[in-house]
């Protein structure tokens, strides 16, 4: 169903809030960082033993490097970003709720006007950074969370207005 020309009006274009420095870094937190390197390394050591029977097999640097250059699409993932729909209604909100329940998200807690939600997944799956987090406001409702959560959600409500 194609959206229209007030829908997509009504609803931002997602940018990034932070300062550029913040995604030079890429990694957004020291627990994403330790995470992600006790994720790699565990891997890596994993397919290291699990290839060591083989005759041939490839160098641990290599296969190091291999898997820590592949893990980083899921830290690209997760930059923070936001967007905003210009309606503060009650079906703005469902829709919102429906598209991020759809996902997987729960609601984890709620601080004022916030309302933060989470991946329904195990604790060690998740990293803080996939937070999306959804302020009401009298102009609008604020969506912040990660790019590739974000697009998603995007999408399903372009589609659902």
């Amino acid at each position: 169903m194609p959206h229209s020309e007030k829908t997509s009006k009504s609803i931002s274009p997602i940018f990034y809030p932070q300062p550029f420095w913040r995604y030079a870094l890429l990694f957004q937190s020291w627990s994403q960082l330790g995470s992600w390197l006790l994720i790699v390394l565990l891997t890596t050591l994993s397919i290291y033993s699990f290839l060591g029977g083989l005759k041939e097999s490839p160098p641990l640097a290599g296969l190091l490097l291999g898997v820590a250059f592949g893990s980083l699409t899921s830290v690209v993932m997760v930059v923070p970003a936001q967007f905003r729909i210009a309606s503060n209604n009650v079906e703005s909100i469902k829709n919102v709720l429906l598209a991020l329940e759809n996902m997987r998200y729960v609601e984890s807690y709620r601080i004022l006007d916030v309302v933060v939600y989470r991946q329904k997944l195990p604790r060690f799956l998740r990293w803080r950074e996939g937070e999306v987090r959804v302020r009401r406001n009298p102009e609008g409702i604020v969506i912040d969370g990660p790019r590739s959560i974000l697009g998603m959600v995007r999408a399903k409500l372009m589609n659902a207005i």
